[in-house]
């Protein structure tokens, strides 16, 4: 079951159009892994999704300015499942979460540095599945 506004348009949209999780993810050039993960509000909207998805599905004015409503009103909150984490992966989420207003400029930057080079890696073995 889809756990935000936005994972919910983009399940109907789906389901609207008779289409398993495959299809749909096969027309929007990403993996089916990670169009599941953002239908379950498990992962963020990719840049340019939101408007190959409108392209795609020839969808009105109105309903793709619902979608990118959605999608801002995700970017406003972020959900991280704690159920399969260790303690100590626990202890560093929460106490990240309270400390970040407190890193410098120079940490905050490193740490970035870091995830992006991360997620580049990621996308990197998305695109070639």
């Amino acid at each position: 079951m889809a756990s935000t506004t936005f994972g919910k348009i983009l399940r109907k949209i789906r389901v609207d159009r008779d289409e398993v999780l495959v299809v749909m993810s096969a027309k929007l050039g990403i993996h089916a892994s990670t169009l599941s993960n953002i239908e379950n509000g498990k992962r963020s909207v990719p840049e340019g999704l939101i408007e190959k998805i409108c392209t795609v599905y020839n969808l009105s004015k109105q309903e793709c300015q619902e979608l990118s409503a959605a999608a801002v009103e995700l970017s406003k909150a972020v959900l991280i499942n704690m159920e399969d984490r260790t303690p100590e992966d626990k202890e560093l989420i929460i106490n990240f979460s309270k400390r970040i207003d407190d890193l410098g400029e120079q940490t905050r930057t490193a740490l970035g540095e870091i995830l992006n080079r991360r997620s580049s890696q990621d996308k990197k073995t998305d695109d070639k599945q």
